[in-house]
């Protein structure tokens, strides 16, 4: 364990970032979730070239009787899938994060799932999928783990892409998948498969 002293701004940052050159792997813990949120700002310009985590906190308090955010719930879920595949380079955590409870990677990956282009898959099978997964179904797709049914169309927002995703059948086969804007509703970009996380 190396210590450094002084650091200050996006000092820090930079210095993490020498380190990581040197290291094959980097866990930096913070004192609070501020500080973790500040130095993963930083590091996303300071170590552009590495697979940065951000493992955060529950931000509820231990004994509130409030489930979590979805989103942070499925930000730690992928994270857990992206540790358990080795590929990152840093991870930034707080201490709270790091005591708060995990589900054990064994029990989310039988609960993940792919789909590609052309797969022969009923559409009620993907929606039975995405609901035991933890997705909630809307009328319109706006936020991280929601999906809407239209017709032979399904809309759903994964937890590890930066935008929802558009399954379009023809019958019981995939016949498009692709990314799109949830307030034009206009295709991004398409894609030939994708694996789902839960949320």
């Amino acid at each position: 364990m190396k210590r450094f002293f002084g650091l200050q701004g996006c000092s820090k940052a930079w210095k993490i970032d020498e380190l990581a050159r040197e290291s094959e792997k980097l866990l930096i813990i913070c004192a609070d979730s501020k500080i973790q949120e500040n130095l993963f700002e930083d590091l996303k310009f300071f170590a552009a070239d590495k697979q940065i985590i951000s493992f955060k906190g529950w931000e509820s308090l231990p004994y509130e009787q409030l489930s979590p955010p979805i989103d942070i719930s499925a930000d730690r879920i992928s994270s857990i899938f992206k540790l358990n595949e080795n590929s990152w380079d840093i991870i930034i955590t707080s201490v709270e994060s790091l005591i708060q409870k995990v589900l054990p990677y064994k029990l989310l990956e039988p609960i993940s799932f792919s789909i590609n282009e052309q797969q022969l898959i009923s559409r009620e099978s993907i929606i039975k999928k995405l609901n035991i997964g933890g997705y909630r179904r809307v009328s319109l797709v706006e936020e991280v783990g929601d999906y809407a049914v239209r017709g032979s169309v399904i809309d759903f927002f994964p937890s590890d892409v930066k935008s929802p995703v558009r399954i379009e059948f023809f019958d019981n086969e995939i016949e498009r998948l692709r990314f799109f804007n949830p307030e034009t509703q206009r295709t991004i970009s398409s894609l030939d498969s994708l694996r789902i996380l839960p949320v």
